[in-house]
């Protein structure tokens, strides 16, 4: 896989050929961006040639299974309906995990973007920042104007402005937080460049994700008229999705050097095993180095990526939906609201 592609990858819409009966289908981005190896946006292109991958396989299993003559159309039907949910809908949860990992990585990212600040030691400083807004304070709305426009490179002006509220300052504020965010891409350009390529990345796979999920709701609905509704489908797909976890992925120290590994976890023995982390590992894992830390980002990504606010309501969705079926599960939900 090349950092930089020398042509667009993938498609604009999220089959190979568009059915006429298909309608207008959602539209998928091509890949243009740059993808380093290693990077967070090589995760995400591979995520977005895999939610593309996702929806062929549900072609190549519908020819292989609407071939097979000893099938019946319900037998069929069935048939398609386990591989749409046994495969298409697990791939897309996977997809929608590292969705939600990389929105996180730029939240994180974002956060630690500070605003410029003056040495807290520069006494003499703080007073002349301190006159310097007292007397913006007390121009007219002209000579400020004026002011600001011939002392525009100043740093010490800039920092008098933005370290208090534009009222200290007497000034919109509008122009303060114009005057702040210059000076955040004077003094991180190349971070806020860099957060602004990853959001674009992840623009770019999560339109093949939304729209690899909504062919799998297309041919699920076709299979099985209980999923036919949106919420329906949204029921089976959560459950499916809340039992789709990320891996955790732990740094340990060996022999001096930084080694990741994952928690292979036995559920019935409640005992596991720290492996040493593959890039498929990598891939669907959250590093931390405690397990609260994993528990808290693995709550985050589960919000986003399911749409539930807590672990027991995920847990509640999914046996519910195992039990009694989805069109149940939709039926409760109608009988609540009323």
């Amino acid at each position: 896989m090349t950092a930089t592609p020398t042509k667009p990858l993938g498609r604009m819409t999220p089959r190979k050929s568009i059915m006429p009966n298909d309608g207008q289908p959602r539209r998928v981005r091509l890949w243009t961006l740059d993808a380093p190896p290693g990077s967070t946006a090589e995760r995400l292109l591979k995520t977005y040639l895999g939610a593309l991958d996702a929806v062929d396989a549900i072609d190549s299993a519908k020819a292989r299974i609407n071939a097979d003559p000893e099938l019946t159309d319900a037998g069929k039907a069935k048939q398609i309906k386990l591989v749409v949910l046994g495969e298409t809908v697990p791939a897309i949860a996977r997809g929608r995990i590292e969705l939600a990992k990389a929105r996180r990585e730029v939240e994180t990212r974002r956060t630690a973007l500070v605003p410029p600040k003056a040495d807290p030691a520069d006494a003499a400083g703080a007073v002349r920042r301190q006159e310097l807004r007292a007397f913006l304070r007390g121009l007219d709305d002209k000579a400020r104007a004026a002011f600001l426009k011939s002392n525009s490179g100043d740093q010490e002006v800039t920092t008098a402005i933005i370290e208090q509220p534009a009222a200290l300052s007497g000034i919109r504020d509008s122009l303060r937080d114009q005057m702040l965010n210059d000076a955040m891409q004077s003094k991180y350009a190349d971070q806020i460049e860099a957060i602004q390529e990853l959001e674009e990345a992840i623009e770019v796979a999560a339109s093949a994700i939304d729209s690899g999920r909504e062919e799998a709701h297309k041919e699920a609905a076709a299979a099985d008229p209980a999923l036919r509704d949106p919420d329906a489908f949204h029921a089976v797909a959560s459950a499916i999705e809340a039992r789709t976890p990320a891996l955790w992925i732990k740094p340990h120290t060996e022999n001096g050097a930084e080694v990741m590994r994952w928690l292979d976890w036995n559920e019935e023995s409640q005992s596991g095993t720290w492996r040493l982390a593959e890039q498929e590992h990598l891939d669907r894992g959250i590093v931390a180095k405690t397990r609260d830390e994993f528990d808290q980002v693995s709550q985050n990504i589960a919000v986003l990526v399911t749409g539930e606010t807590t672990a027991e309501a995920r847990s509640k969705r999914a046996a519910f939906v195992d039990e009694h079926g989805a069109e149940a599960y939709f039926n409760r939900r109608s009988d609540a609201a009323a």
